[in-house]
């Protein structure tokens, strides 16, 4: 793929701001579980793992805005993501109250996994693809 078929930065920031957008209102939906199938999900366990995929998400959308024009997402930037996923679960699980919506320690630590999870899969990536681009330019 060509440098210019990839999303530019901006592209990419407009990309992580809808999607911070999304899943700030859909955590803070009234009564969102009314939109829940009468006989339940299908998928076992479905809150749970929209919890985990939510922020895993949300961590892979921070990782591919600060990795634009093939930079490496340094570990102190992924420290500010792991840290601020934290935060910002926390945040979210303590403001649904506002909209008469029950937080819950089990979805806080569901979002928190989520978010370690996916920065420890970013950063193996991470050195994997770095480690193959290194040895390709050796063999040159």
């Amino acid at each position: 793929m060509s440098p210019q078929a990839t999303p530019s930065r901006s592209m990419r920031r407009w990309a992580l701001a809808l999607y911070w957008t999304a899943m700030f209102l859909l955590t803070h939906w009234p009564e969102i579980n009314r939109y829940e199938p009468a006989g339940g999900w299908p998928i076992p366990h479905f809150e749970e793992v929209m919890h985990f995929s939510t922020y895993a998400g949300w961590v892979i959308m921070w990782w591919w805005l600060l990795s634009a024009r093939g930079r490496r997402v340094s570990q102190t930037a992924s420290n500010w993501i792991i840290l601020g996923g934290a935060v910002y679960a926390g945040f979210d699980e303590l403001t649904q109250a506002l909209v008469e919506r029950h937080p819950e320690v089990g979805d806080f630590l569901l979002d928190v996994f989520g978010v370690l999870i996916a920065s420890s899969i970013c950063q193996l990536w991470q050195r994997s693809f770095w480690l193959r681009r290194s040895r390709q330019g050796r063999q040159a």
